[in-house]
């Protein structure tokens, strides 16, 4: 509990499981971890010994402890022959190089997190107010997602609707995202559960749902993303709970509820009509409009400059921005972003495909070719 001396607030033997609240630790070791015990079960104390951001961990043969330690760094790392290390090596991966795979019950506050279980940084910024910038990727290739994360997007948009991601795809690439700080999430091919449910399970920490027409469509891609009592998302202990491995599962599905996001466009004249029913749908994140569907559904093909396609999507973003949900936007180029921003749109989204031709044509311009 708080205000307790670090040494007492995990002793337990390291053949069981160690449960963890230790919030005054920088390093949150798994709440719940399975520990190899020593060879023979001796208490002799050659454990492993680690500092690291001002903490200590210690493991023996008889119990795993923490005490507190004013400098930081990684000062030793002794490894017992039968020790298992994945409690510590995961423990500061997680918490140092990518915070999205932790996160705790009933709030997007980094300071609260207590499980291993993914933590949604692009669902809190925009819950806190701000504005979240992703890329969409649609080609399943987990280095280039990776390299996405690196450049410093807050999400990168796997894309199963135009692009080729399959849920098998996602696994990997979620990984590269995760382990690079961002939030991977997946847009997936129809407002179908058995889908919605399989890019989730695959790694995504929300979905992007097209082609949404109504608030009752909108509802039942929440139901679909969440697990009960919201929704009705089947439930398994894949990667997403961390193999059932760090927290009882009626904690993880709760936290899975919480951190999971839900986008829906809107891309159809049906949508822009409807678009009040959007925001009446608890579970709903983003309303984001799809400007080239949208100006194909309203008669005017790619013409994103028509009166009429620029009429509608002013319709959805005076109702859109001043509700509690945020309003997402595809803009490929700078200036549309900020112009965008500008009107009150807080998910914007890019396209990797832009980035490369632009450059790619601009570099062969430049040398005159």
């Amino acid at each position: 509990g708080e205000g307790e001396p670090a040494s007492t607030k995990w002793n337990q033997p390291v053949h069981g499981i160690v449960p963890y609240r230790a919030r005054g630790l920088a390093v949150p070791p798994r709440s719940q971890t399975r520990l190899s015990p020593l060879k023979g079960g001796r208490e002799k104390e050659s454990g492993i010994t680690a500092s690291y951001s001002g903490s200590r961990f210690k493991g023996d043969g008889r119990g795993a402890s923490a005490t507190n330690q004013e400098d930081g760094g990684l000062k030793l790392l002794f490894v017992p022959l039968g020790f298992s290390l994945s409690w510590l090596e995961d423990s500061l991966v997680r918490s140092t190089a990518h915070p999205h795979r932790s996160g705790s019950v009933g709030a997007c506050s980094p300071a609260s997190r207590e499980f291993s279980v993914f933590f949604n940084e692009t669902k809190r910024k925009l819950i806190d107010g701000g504005v979240v910038v992703g890329c969409l990727l649609p080609h399943p290739e987990p280095t280039i997602a990776e390299m996405l994360a690196v450049a410093g997007f807050d999400f990168v948009l796997l894309d199963g609707e135009h692009g080729t991601f399959e849920p098998r795809d996602i696994a990997n690439a979620a990984r590269a995202i995760e382990l690079r700080g961002a939030t991977p999430l997946a847009r997936v091919t129809a407002n179908r559960a058995e889908i919605i449910l399989r890019y989730l399970d695959a790694g995504a920490h929300g979905v992007q749902v097209p082609t949404l027409n109504s608030g009752a469509e909108v509802d039942s891609a929440v139901r679909s993303a969440k697990y009960g009592p919201r929704g009705n998302r089947g439930l398994a202990g894949g990667r997403m709970s961390d193999f059932g491995m760090t927290a009882p599962i009626d904690e993880y599905t709760a936290i899975a509820n919480e951190q999971t996001m839900v986008i829906g466009h809107v891309e159809t004249a049906t949508a822009v009509t409807n678009v009040e029913e959007f925001i009446e749908v608890d579970g709903l994140d983003v309303v984001f409009l799809g400007p080239v569907d949208l100006s194909h559904s309203l008669g005017h093909p790619g013409d994103l400059t028509h009166p009429t396609v620029i009429e509608a999507m002013e319709r959805v973003a005076s109702v859109i921005v001043p509700s509690n949900k945020a309003l997402g936007v595809y803009a490929p180029t700078t200036e549309s972003a900020r112009a965008w921003i500008d009107r009150g749109a807080r998910y914007i989204l890019s396209g990797i495909d832009s980035f490369i031709l632009e450059g790619a044509t601009g570099y062969l311009e430049d040398i005159g070719r």
